[in-house]
């Protein structure tokens, strides 16, 4: 899935934004920013690194 969502597949994407969810939220509390700020950075990070 990971390797469609890299093709482009918007759908696969998003199936993998679903499926990764808890774990960054998770990873989240762990930054020493406030947690929504954290979420967003990790989810900027893990856009780019499968779109890159």
């Amino acid at each position: 899935m990971i390797e469609q969502a890299k093709n482009g597949d918007n759908e696969s994407f998003q199936s993998v934004l679903e499926e990764m969810q808890p774990e960054i939220t998770s990873l989240a509390g762990f930054l020493k920013l406030p947690k929504e700020e954290g979420i967003q950075e990790i989810m900027a990070q893990f856009i780019e690194e499968i779109r890159g």
